[in-house]
């Protein structure tokens, strides 16, 4: 992980934690949330084509965990296959689960993958992170660890993360 890699890291921890907070404190938090548990959600109506013919590109993404984070700050958007979005259409269902992402070149790439390379960690450091039962202290203190392993520190001076290991969020803890 470089300096550019753990940027990235650093600002999707960021962002996480932001949000946990702001929930906590019922404040009005625009954009996406975070939500460990999905690559990415969204409303069928929030779909657009896109110039791949195969895939329907979100216009706005309500949810997203950490590797989601990290591939749409990089510019991508989530996307879903036509015959999924056709599926769940003709089931009556609003809401679909994103896996995949279009890049600024127009690539289609696995969310999971594509942070792992962006992040430049091991798949399984990639596993532990993106864990979808993580809790936001297992996010943090597993983020920690990864920054210490390849020569970083998360800067976890925040406001946010203040006020979260007030309330028993976060411990300063690392994940092994």
């Amino acid at each position: 992980m470089d300096a550019t890699q753990f940027k990235r890291l650093q600002s999707a921890v960021d962002w996480a934690v932001w949000d946990t907070a702001a929930s906590i404190r019922q404040e009005d938090r625009p954009g996406l949330r975070w939500a460990q548990g999905a690559w990415g959600t969204l409303l069928t109506a929030d779909l657009v084509k896109s110039e791949n013919t195969d895939f329907l590109v979100a216009r706005c993404t309500s949810t997203g965990c950490i590797a989601g984070s990290v591939v749409m700050n990089e510019g991508a958007s989530m996307c879903v296959p036509r015959y999924a979005y056709d599926y769940v259409k003709r089931s009556g269902d609003q809401v679909m689960y994103v896996d995949r992402a279009i890049t600024l070149d127009g690539k289609v790439v696995n969310i999971a993958i594509h942070a792992q390379e962006l992040l430049g960690i091991r798949p399984t450091e990639a596993e532990h992170l993106f864990r979808s039962d993580n809790n936001i202290s297992e996010v943090v203190g597993y983020a920690e660890t990864l920054a210490t392993r390849y020569g970083h520190t998360l800067d976890t001076d925040g406001k946010d993360y203040e006020f979260l290991r007030g309330r028993g969020h976060i411990s300063t803890r690392e994940l092994s």
